[in-house]
Protein backbone atom coordinates (compact mmCIF):
# COMPACT_ATOMS: atom_id res chain seq x y z
CA UNK A 1 0.00 0.00 0.00
CA UNK A 2 2.52 2.47 0.84
CA UNK A 3 4.38 1.70 -2.53
CA UNK A 4 1.08 2.87 -4.29
CA UNK A 5 0.81 5.89 -1.97
CA UNK A 6 4.90 6.69 -3.37
CA UNK A 7 3.57 6.23 -6.92
CA UNK A 8 1.12 8.43 -6.40
CA UNK A 9 3.06 11.03 -4.82
CA UNK A 10 5.47 11.21 -8.31
CA UNK A 11 2.64 11.68 -9.91
CA UNK A 12 1.59 14.82 -8.61
CA UNK A 13 4.90 15.92 -8.50
CA UNK A 14 5.07 14.97 -12.19
CA UNK A 15 1.59 16.84 -13.06
CA UNK A 16 2.52 19.77 -11.47
CA UNK A 17 6.03 19.82 -13.17
CA UNK A 18 7.46 20.22 -9.93
CA UNK A 19 10.81 18.10 -8.42
CA UNK A 20 11.76 17.80 -4.77
CA UNK A 21 14.21 20.57 -4.91
CA UNK A 22 11.66 22.90 -6.10
CA UNK A 23 9.29 21.32 -3.94
CA UNK A 24 10.98 21.69 -1.26
CA UNK A 25 11.91 25.18 -1.56
CA UNK A 26 15.75 25.08 -0.31
CA UNK A 27 14.58 23.15 2.89
CA UNK A 28 17.31 20.83 2.90
CA UNK A 29 16.01 19.14 5.33
CA UNK A 30 12.88 18.62 4.12
CA UNK A 31 14.43 17.79 0.60
CA UNK A 32 16.46 15.27 2.37
CA UNK A 33 13.44 13.61 4.02
CA UNK A 34 11.07 13.83 0.73
CA UNK A 35 14.08 12.28 -1.16
CA UNK A 36 14.57 9.18 1.28
CA UNK A 37 10.29 8.61 1.69
CA UNK A 38 9.91 9.12 -2.24
CA UNK A 39 13.28 7.64 -3.63
CA UNK A 40 14.78 5.25 -1.14
CA UNK A 41 12.02 4.04 0.34
CA UNK A 42 11.58 5.01 3.76
CA UNK A 43 8.25 5.32 5.21
CA UNK A 44 6.14 8.10 4.64
CA UNK A 45 4.70 10.05 7.24
CA UNK A 46 1.82 11.20 7.68
CA UNK A 47 3.74 15.15 8.32
CA UNK A 48 4.87 14.22 4.82
CA UNK A 49 1.46 13.38 3.59
CA UNK A 50 -0.41 16.56 4.97
CA UNK A 51 2.65 18.78 3.55
CA UNK A 52 1.67 17.76 -0.23
CA UNK A 53 -1.83 18.13 0.70
CA UNK A 54 -1.31 21.69 1.98
CA UNK A 55 1.00 22.24 -1.33
CA UNK A 56 -1.82 21.19 -3.47
CA UNK A 57 -4.78 21.61 -2.74
CA UNK A 58 -6.41 20.68 -5.88
CA UNK A 59 -5.38 16.91 -5.39
CA UNK A 60 -7.94 14.80 -3.50
CA UNK A 61 -6.79 13.14 -0.41
CA UNK A 62 -9.22 10.24 -0.83
CA UNK A 63 -7.07 9.75 -4.12
CA UNK A 64 -3.73 10.16 -2.46
CA UNK A 65 -4.25 7.81 0.45
CA UNK A 66 -6.86 5.20 -1.22
CA UNK A 67 -6.25 5.56 -4.76
CA UNK A 68 -10.09 5.94 -5.09
CA UNK A 69 -11.76 8.78 -7.31
CA UNK A 70 -9.51 10.84 -9.42
CA UNK A 71 -6.24 12.67 -8.48
CA UNK A 72 -7.45 16.48 -8.92
CA UNK A 73 -11.19 17.56 -7.28
CA UNK A 74 -13.59 18.70 -9.42
CA UNK A 75 -16.10 20.31 -7.73
CA UNK A 76 -15.56 23.80 -6.63
CA UNK A 77 -17.03 23.65 -3.08
CA UNK A 78 -14.32 20.86 -2.45
CA UNK A 79 -11.23 22.49 -3.84
CA UNK A 80 -10.33 24.42 -0.77
CA UNK A 81 -10.52 21.58 1.97
CA UNK A 82 -9.47 18.27 1.58
CA UNK A 83 -12.14 17.33 4.02
CA UNK A 84 -14.34 14.66 2.83
CA UNK A 85 -18.09 15.31 3.85
CA UNK A 86 -19.04 11.54 3.63
CA UNK A 87 -16.55 10.76 6.37
CA UNK A 88 -17.84 13.89 8.82
CA UNK A 89 -19.13 12.33 12.11
CA UNK A 90 -21.47 15.15 13.76
CA UNK A 91 -20.49 16.12 17.25
CA UNK A 92 -23.32 13.72 19.06
CA UNK A 93 -22.30 11.34 17.19
CA UNK A 94 -18.65 11.42 18.27
CA UNK A 95 -19.54 12.61 21.85
CA UNK A 96 -21.63 9.13 21.79
CA UNK A 97 -18.67 7.13 20.81
CA UNK A 98 -16.76 8.53 23.25
CA UNK A 99 -19.23 7.58 26.18
CA UNK A 100 -19.50 4.31 24.82
CA UNK A 101 -15.74 3.73 24.54
CA UNK A 102 -16.03 4.85 28.34
CA UNK A 103 -18.45 2.91 29.38
CA UNK A 104 -16.42 -0.29 27.36
CA UNK A 105 -13.11 0.62 29.23
CA UNK A 106 -15.36 0.96 32.63
CA UNK A 107 -16.76 -2.54 32.30
CA UNK A 108 -13.28 -3.66 30.82
CA UNK A 109 -11.66 -2.50 34.15
CA UNK A 110 -14.51 -4.61 36.08
CA UNK A 111 -14.18 -7.46 34.35
CA UNK A 112 -10.16 -7.55 34.95
CA UNK A 113 -10.60 -6.72 38.59
CA UNK A 114 -13.19 -9.73 38.87
CA UNK A 115 -10.60 -12.04 36.79
CA UNK A 116 -7.79 -11.06 39.31
CA UNK A 117 -10.93 -12.01 42.37
CA UNK A 118 -11.12 -14.96 40.55
CA UNK A 119 -7.44 -16.05 40.16
CA UNK A 120 -6.77 -15.26 43.71
CA UNK A 121 -9.43 -17.54 44.65
CA UNK A 122 -8.22 -20.25 42.66
CA UNK A 123 -4.81 -20.35 43.88
CA UNK A 124 -6.29 -20.33 47.81
CA UNK A 125 -8.21 -23.38 47.16
CA UNK A 126 -5.40 -25.04 45.18
CA UNK A 127 -2.97 -24.47 48.59
CA UNK A 128 -6.03 -25.76 50.47
CA UNK A 129 -5.92 -28.87 48.44
CA UNK A 130 -2.22 -29.62 48.52
CA UNK A 131 -2.59 -28.78 52.70
CA UNK A 132 -5.42 -31.27 53.21
CA UNK A 133 -3.85 -33.95 50.94
CA UNK A 134 -0.77 -34.15 53.53
CA UNK A 135 -2.91 -33.91 56.29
Amino acid sequence: MEELIRQRVNEILLSHNISINKFSDGDSALQNRLSRQINRGASITAETLFILLDKFKDVSAEWLLRGEGIMTKNDSENINDNFDKSQYVSVEKYESIVNLFGQTAAELKDRALECGALYDEIKDLKRQLKSDKYT
